[in-house]
């Protein structure tokens, strides 16, 4: 399975940024890439232009080939026309209805975590044996 992860990076301060995942079901799952695309690269730049939402650079396939990062935009205008991680439920749980791709916010340190954000991460599972904590240290080592 590839999975893509679209997401925006805000720093915070020097060693905490602030990330936003695009996530479906929810928001609780990462997008996984339709079966039978040989190059996943290319498949999830047809997932971003299918969605109208605006790359930095082109999308990076991680080492084990399973996930492709693609950094987006916050000031692209198209990101409104998508739910936020409140608007669907949230903490609450999906809400009953169409599940809906939304945009999730976590926090990360780098370099010392005195607040101990990154355990928290290592306890949300989202998609297979991905962790929030596993994804955002593979971003944070892409970027």
């Amino acid at each position: 399975m590839v999975y893509i992860v679209p997401f925006i990076k805000e720093p915070v301060t020097a060693t905490i940024c602030k990330y936003w995942l695009l996530l479906e079901r929810n928001g609780t799952h990462l997008i996984e890439l339709p079966k039978g695309h040989k190059d996943s690269a290319e498949a999830s730049v047809d997932f971003m232009s299918a969605n109208e939402i605006t790359m930095y650079g082109v999308p990076r396939v991680s080492k084990g080939g399973d996930l492709v990062f693609i950094e987006v935009s916050a000031a692209d205008k198209e990101l409104a026309n998508f739910y936020t991680w409140k608007e669907v439920g949230g903490c609450a749980g999906p809400s009953t209805g169409t599940l809906k791709e939304a945009w999730r916010m976590f926090l990360f340190a780098s370099g010392g975590d005195p607040f101990g954000l990154n355990a928290r991460l290592a306890d949300i599972t989202i998609g297979g044996s991905n962790t929030v904590l596993s994804i955002l240290s593979s971003v944070a080592a892409e970027v």
